[in-house]
Formats: structure tokens, sequence, C-alpha cells
């Protein structure tokens, strides 16, 4: 089945690359997405108030949460970060509480907004791989996967990003 692909940036300098079979490589993606899933049962995707930050003690300092906010014209949506892992922190500095267009430079937002569309317009968890802010030394791995219910759609985002270096040490 093919899945929407939003339309990519034309500043979009560096490559990401969008798995829908979720080949996780690192430990702490592949636990937040086995959480992620254990909480969905036959559901498409859980409710955010389901998250429970003890069941998710492995890979906490990876968990960012988003929400889908509308945007100002009708049928857009701009995302909003409102918890902010303490990796996604130490790379990208503070942006929480903040909409991605007022929190991060251009190039940055329009590559997140990207990855936020893809998974919102498909309501089902992405693998994305690519180098984190253009740094040619660190790469990175982000699940980005839905929270909602089927009324309402996706209404936040779970996001788990995990960044190593070229040598495979976790940054």
């Amino acid at each position: 089945m093919a899945y929407p692909q939003p339309r990519r940036s034309d500043t979009e300098a560096v490559q990401i690359t969008v798995d829908w079979d979720l080949a996780f490589s690192q430990p702490a993606t592949n636990k937040a997405l086995s959480y992620w899933r254990s909480l969905c049962g036959a559901r498409e995707m859980p409710e955010r108030s389901e998250l429970r930050p003890q069941a998710m003690r492995a890979f906490l300092t990876y968990v960012n949460l988003v929400d889908v906010v509308a945007g100002p014209v009708s049928g857009s949506f701009e995302y909003r970060v409102s918890l902010q892992g303490q990796h996604a922190r130490d790379l990208h500095g503070h942006v929480a509480r903040r909409k991605l267009v007022e929190a991060l430079p251009r190039q940055a937002e329009q590559r997140w907004r990207y990855c936020f569309e893809t998974v919102r317009q498909a309501a089902r968890p992405a693998r994305f791989r690519s180098l984190i802010n253009g740094k040619q030394w660190l790469e990175g791995e982000l699940l980005v996967a839905p929270l909602g219910n089927e009324k309402t759609g996706v209404e936040s985002l779970f996001c788990v990003l995990v960044s190593w270096r070229a040598d495979g040490t976790v940054a």
C-alpha cells in the first residue's frame, strides 16, 4: 500500500530516509516502538493520556511529544513540541512549548515538518534516518508514531530520537 508523502522542501540539503517497515537499529527506538505497539492493542493508535513515564524509563531521555495544532489556513497544521527529551535538547537546544516555526531555523523546521506531516497523513508510525543538523559526523534515527483516536484522528506525535557518531557511540 502506498502512503502519502508530503512535498519535500526545495531547501532540504540532507536526505531523509523514510522506512515504513520500522527496521530500527538502536535499542531505544526499538523499545519505544514495542511500547507504542503495546498501547495500541487492536486500535490504530493509542491516546496520549495512556503514555506513562515509568513504562518508558529505559528510553525516556529520547522521548519527545509533539502536539498537532490547527494552522492559520483551513486544513493546515502546525506542530508544537510539548515535551522535549534531554537528548533532543542537547542536539537542538530548547524548543519545548513553542511551535516549530518559532523554535527552529527554516531548513530545520521544514525537515521536522516533513517527518511529522508524513506520519500525520498516514496515521501510522514511521522510521526516519538522516544526518543530524547536516553534521556529517552525526547520524540519527527517529520514530514518529501517532497518538489520538479514530474519532479525532492524530492529535499528538510520539517521537523518539537517537543519534550516534560515526564510530557508533550514541551521541
